[in-house]
């Protein structure tokens, strides 16, 4: 998927879906938050955030979600709190068949349209000590 194909995906439609935290549960060294938005028939948005850089740790959390929903073409995002006064980090994020991530990094127009798509759930969603002002937190 695309940032256009992004963009011309209308807030009013993305249904919020889930939003587990901590996710997996029980599963040592991870402690994602999982959110999940079902975009149109068939396609889905999956959010992991968490306060570390995305890595090929999250490949396998992937293909578990994937498993999930086989029926769905999923877009894979990642954000980052990192910095409460930066708009977000956010990337998109594809497995490789060499379990290696492929990390794709959104600019100011890329987060725009994420947030456009996913609409006013995204930050109400965001963990509760996400309060940047510009972006994150309800």
């Amino acid at each position: 998927m695309t940032e256009a194909d992004d963009a011309n995906t209308g807030a009013e439609t993305a249904q919020l879906l889930r939003v587990e935290e901590p996710w997996p549960p029980g599963e040592a060294g991870l402690a994602l938050q999982l959110r999940v938005w079902r975009l149109a028939p068939g396609r889905l948005a999956v959010m992991f955030a968490d306060y570390t850089t995305a890595d090929d740790r999250l490949t396998p959390m992937i293909r578990r979600v994937m498993a999930e929903y086989p029926d769905d073409s999923i877009t894979f995002y990642y954000e980052e709190v990192s910095n409460q006064l930066s708009p977000g980090y956010y990337a998109v994020l594809a497995p490789a068949d060499d379990a290696e991530l492929t990390e794709t990094v959104l600019n100011g127009p890329g987060i725009s349209a994420l947030h456009n798509a996913l609409g006013p759930t995204l930050r109400q969603t965001s963990r509760p000590e996400d309060d940047r002002p510009l972006w994150g937190g309800p």
